[in-house]
């Protein structure tokens, strides 16, 4: 997933609205061309990130470049004035204008987070930094909270790691881990050997002992994931560890 220098510091700045209405589509500078993606190993990984996040971007630009001429359009032809039924269809559009451009920058931002990542890839730790049992539709489900962290510092905190930059914390759920692990297994001989806690199998009960006990091997498994050479490169752990893995290409 390869950007430039130059897009990765603006990435990592913006934090504020598109400044114009009609965003310009990208500069295809700023991403691999679909022809120029490779056949092999890490760079075609890599290569196939880059070419899906271009046509995210593209696709987001012409959405909000035709929505905001719609918009412009509604206003400029019809007056909204004591219409109750065209102010709100006036603000209806306002707000899809909005969220797309919402969603515009959580992928710029998702683009910056990729690039350190595989800038860094190898050097990061995840770890569960708190567990808990929620319930969700009249059942409790085990949830974790894991960082993921530049930090040499072990154990640092979700508010040290964000206030960094060099990391972000997820919540993932302990079907989450089970899916995680389905996809890792194949690709190590020792992950095959290493069991997900289940409350099935090791606990009668989730109670307290049991999420102890789950945190704890938890734990001891993203560490060995981790330091996996081959695991490290799985599109698999990258969406699993991200913040927005709906943007993850895999």
């Amino acid at each position: 997933f390869l950007v430039s220098d130059t897009y990765f510091l603006l990435t990592s700045s913006m934090r504020g609205l598109v400044t114009s209405d009609e965003e310009s589509v990208i500069s295809e500078e700023l991403f691999l061309d679909s022809a120029d993606i490779f056949d092999d190993g890490e760079e075609s990984l890599i290569a196939g990130q880059s070419y899906h996040a271009q046509q995210l971007l593209r696709a987001l630009d012409s959405k909000i470049t035709n929505k905001a001429r719609a918009l412009r359009a509604q206003k400029t032809s019809q007056k909204t004035d004591g219409n109750n039924k065209l102010k709100r269809v006036q603000e209806d559009m306002e707000h899809e204008l909005e969220n797309l451009k919402k969603e515009r920058r959580l992928l710029e931002m998702h683009i910056a987070r990729t690039q350190k990542w595989i800038d860094n890839i190898g050097q990061w730790k995840a770890y569960v930094y708190d567990a808990s049992i929620v319930t969700e539709d009249d059942r409790k489900v085990p949830q974790f909270v894991v960082l993921v962290s530049l930090s040499s510092e072990d154990q640092a905190s979700p508010d040290q790691v964000s206030s960094s930059s060099e990391g972000w914390a997820i919540s993932r759920s302990l079907e989450d881990f089970h899916i995680l692990h389905e996809k890792l297994a194949p690709i190590s001989k020792w992950a095959q050997k290493r069991e997900i806690p289940s409350c099935h199998k090791l606990f009668k009960s989730m109670d307290d002992a049991f999420i102890q006990k789950s945190w704890a091997m938890l734990n001891e498994y993203l560490s060995m994931v981790m330091k996996d050479e081959k695991m490290v490169h799985s599109e698999a752990l990258y969406a699993f560890l991200s913040p927005t893995p709906e943007f993850v290409y895999q």
